[in-house]
């Protein structure tokens, strides 16, 4: 499921588990060309976690991920707002503000996405 999805990429992208995420508060679908040219449907969803204070990690991280990702680290929204990075999604404040003004929003964010071929 999207929520298992969500609770193995957190773990591998920031070292945090959680049992549980929730439900998802954001999904968007859209194009996607993988590195071979293969064009996929993207089909994403996104979720609120309350971490315990668990400090990130990058052991989880592919040597891929290890040579692309330029920084790992907790955003404030203000920070997201101001920075000039190249953050995606495009939204994600958007997608943040609608998320925490829900009654039973947490403090985290964490996404999953499956690619599904077209047709």
């Amino acid at each position: 499921t999207f929520a298992q999805a969500a609770v193995r990429e957190l773990e591998e992208e920031t070292g945090i588990q959680v049992k549980n995420i929730g439900v998802p508060v954001a999904q968007r679908e859209f194009i996607l060309q993988l590195v071979d040219g293969e064009q996929v449907v993207a089909d994403e969803q996104y979720f609120l976690v309350e971490p315990k204070g668990e400090p990130l990690s990058r052991a989880g991280w592919t040597a891929q991920e290890v040579e692309v990702m330029t920084e790992h680290r907790w955003w404030t929204q203000a920070e997201l707002a101001r920075t000039l990075e190249t953050v995606w999604p495009e939204n994600l404040l958007a997608i943040l503000g609608a998320a925490l003004s829900r009654p039973d929003a947490h403090h985290s964010f964490s996404s999953s996405n499956r690619p599904v071929s077209p047709g």
